[in-house]
């Protein structure tokens, strides 16, 4: 992946077997986990609920990936003793859900920094994480 062209369009355009032409793209969101994604956009509603919406925009991508290994860890234990697939299930959930968070700061970041580095009055097409 290219953070440097992460959110630019291609100029490439397809024909569609029906005739219609588009801009291609890479990404194959027909391809995502929706189980899982269900699962995270849970998680995502409980902590809105719980520590305000977006929140988790004002915690470092080091401190997310702590607590995504965190959850890793306790559901790789539980896996030992706990009969419970309700509490595996939380600790995966959880764990995903904050790697992904990580993962959306990481790039938030880079990406505004490029931009910066770029244009110098840049305008971020995602605001920047307020801390």
């Amino acid at each position: 992946m290219d953070l440097q062209n992460f959110y630019r369009e291609t100029d490439d355009v397809t024909t569609t077997p029906e005739g219609g032409k588009q801009t291609s793209i890479k990404e194959l969101p027909t391809e995502l986990p929706f189980h899982a994604l269900l699962a995270i956009a849970q998680v995502m509603g409980k902590g809105a609920g719980k520590y305000g919406s977006k929140n988790w925009h004002g915690i470092s991508v080091n401190s997310e990936i702590d607590h995504s290994l965190r959850h890793l860890f306790r559901y790789m234990a539980f896996q030992d003793y706990e009969p419970d697939r309700n509490v595996q299930f939380e600790e995966l959930a959880h764990y995903a859900t904050r790697a992904l968070m990580a993962l959306d700061q990481f790039i938030r970041n880079a990406t505004f920094n490029i931009m910066e580095e770029s244009y110098e009055s840049a305008t971020p097409l995602l605001p920047s994480p307020s801390v």
